[in-house]
């Protein structure tokens, strides 16, 4: 397997799961705190840092920080070339 198939197999493995999927989705809406993004999935905060890890991984979201007086918040938020590019790649079927 060459390095364009590894980089489109993980995008690929990243977007498989649901949960990542609708996390995708709710992001293309605009930059989520992870917290709301798991109230939004109904899975804990841990299990969405999980996903959201997975997802920077593949290159399907990167941070957005923004650091205030008290805290950092950071905010995922996608970058849909990666996705555009996977689209492109895969195979047409005629039907």
């Amino acid at each position: 397997m060459g390095d364009d198939e590894a980089v489109l197999a993980e995008l690929l493995r990243a977007l498989a799961d649901p949960v990542r999927l609708a996390v995708v989705d709710e992001l293309g809406r605009g930059p989520r705190p992870a917290g709301e993004l798991a109230d939004v999935a109904g899975v804990s905060a841990p299990t969405m840092s999980k996903h959201l890890r997975t997802l920077l991984r593949a290159g399907v979201v990167t941070d957005d920080v923004h650091v205030y007086v008290d805290a950092e918040t950071r905010r995922p938020v996608p970058i849909p070339e990666p996705i555009k590019a996977a689209v492109e790649t895969l195979p047409r079927v005629d039907s």
